[in-house]
């Protein structure tokens, strides 16, 4: 599998981590020219990671083969049904633009219906995942099963996608997003993200909503993981 990270932004490396080996599976490759950089892993999975929406939507659909079938996921902006409804219709018509079939998800509604959603999720091609409060998404996400249901999905084929709170908890740790959302919302805090890459994910790097504890946020993560920082028009692919 090759992830790059499509971007200009550093990644932060923790000083104790970075004493030993890096927890990444293979080796690191940069392109100085297009600032790309580029993690070759053993597994294959297929990845869009992004802080906003699609910056590259053509890499996106190559991830797919002829089924473009996707389960759209707007739990985490359950708290804000002012917005919701207008930010899922949004990115339901961007998608369904690009050619993908799409079916509205909540995850929230299957407390206890494991079986129930895996197998919902098991017709589709991919999910992408909204953002919002990202300790309320991570914590639905486990709950449902989804979570688990996810790593034998992607060793399939399966695309998982997935945009600010969607796309940090592909990441290995919440730490530090306490300072950006409120961990609160969530019935229950679940620090750990689901791991697909082995970095911490740090979403919106030079959005002014966020800039004045961006940095706090960055370090304390910083303290768990290493860090790779998404502007809104960077984004990690890995295919």
């Amino acid at each position: 599998m090759v992830l790059d990270v499509v971007g200009s932004s550093p990644i932060v490396r923790p000083k104790k981590l970075f004493q030993k080996d890096l927890p990444w599976r293979s080796f690191l490759l940069l392109g100085r020219m297009s600032k790309t950089f580029a993690f070759t892993y053993t597994e294959s999975m297929k990845l869009y990671l992004s802080s906003l929406g699609f910056p590259d939507k053509q890499q996106y659909q190559n991830l797919f083969t002829e089924n473009k079938r996707v389960a759209l996921i707007p739990t985490a902006c359950n708290d804000a049904p002012d917005k919701q409804e207008g930010y899922i219709a949004w990115r339901k018509q961007e998608l369904e633009e690009m050619g993908f079939t799409i079916e509205v998800i909540d995850i929230s509604q299957y407390e206890n219906k494991k079986d129930e959603i895996a197998a919902k999720i098991r017709n589709f091609d991919g999910v992408w995942v909204l953002g919002g409060n990202t300790f309320y998404l991570n914590y639905w996400m486990h709950q449902s099963g989804v979570a688990d249901l996810l790593p034998e999905l992607l060793k399939g084929g399966f695309v998982y996608g997935g945009e600010s709170a969607g796309g940090l908890i592909a990441g290995t740790t919440l730490h530090g997003i306490e300072l950006l959302d409120d961990p609160a919302e969530a019935p229950e805090i679940i620090w750990n993200g689901m791991g697909f890459v082995d970095y911490g994910i740090l979403p919106h790097k030079g959005n002014a909503e966020y800039a004045a504890q961006y940095n706090d946020a960055t370090r304390k993560m910083s303290e768990h993981t290493h860090v790779k920082m998404l502007t809104d028009d960077d984004f990690i692919i890995a295919q």
